[in-house]
């Protein structure tokens, strides 16, 4: 089941070790969650999360989060979660900003629909190392 996700529920699921280790910059501890959070449930567990933010009444930022219990089956549900935004928001278009080193995120991005569309160079800090980040987008009716 989709729904509107409490910040509560997306820190847990962020906070999972395997995940936060991929979610979290250098020198992160605490963090503050902004914007719409769309979450994907089993039952009243929160297995898949889509983090928006608008960057203009079509444009929205998106983040990608799922429990490592749903790994290697994460396509459909956070396809869905997508195609949830476009259906029940005024987003037409929708971007996110991956860290190159992030290959997992990045392959995911790819098998949802998302196209590589830039790269966004020294942008991120992880290892006390600058990172380029690479930027993927997806219109609605694309994918």
């Amino acid at each position: 089941m989709i729904k509107e996700a409490p910040h509560i529920d997306v820190k847990d699921l962020l906070r999972h070790p395997k995940v936060w280790g991929m979610v979290s910059g250098d020198s992160q501890e605490d963090f503050e969650i902004t914007g719409r959070c769309f979450g994907y449930y089993r039952g009243d567990k929160l297995i898949a999360v889509l983090g928006c933010r608008p960057l203009s009444q079509i444009l929205f930022d998106v983040h990608i989060a799922a429990h490592p219990d749903t790994w290697g089956c994460t396509k459909p549900i956070l396809y869905s979660l997508g195609q949830y935004v476009f259906k029940n928001s005024t987003c037409i278009k929708m971007v996110g900003f991956i860290p190159a080193y992030n290959k997992p995120a990045i392959a995911i991005a790819k098998r949802c629909g998302f196209k590589h569309e830039g790269t966004l160079t020294k942008s991120v800090v992880k290892g006390w190392k600058l990172h380029d980040q690479e930027i993927f987008g997806m219109s609605k009716g694309d994918a």
